[in-house]
């Protein structure tokens, strides 16, 4: 996240999604230090949620992984007779 904030401004990406809530604190932390305006710079969005996430402010847009329950139910369709 620091190198891609060492860009000139108008190179910055307008969101950056995460793998995860650790990462994305992270980079909440970079944007933060480097006094960048969340969302309204360089929005943020991250797969899982943890806790701690929901007492940032702004907080980070967060996507519940589902990916294991999409899975398991594609599994039982394919195997139903």
């Amino acid at each position: 996240m620091k190198q891609l904030l060492e860009l000139n401004v108008d190179q910055w990406p307008r969101a950056v999604f995460v793998a995860n809530s650790v990462m994305a604190f992270g980079c909440y932390k970079a944007i933060f230090q480097a006094s960048i305006q969340n969302p309204e710079e360089i929005a943020l969005v991250s797969f899982g949620i943890l806790n701690f996430v929901e007492a940032l402010e702004p907080p980070i847009t967060t996507l519940s992984n589902t990916g294991g329950v999409v899975g398991h139910e594609a599994a039982k369709l394919l195997f139903l007779p």
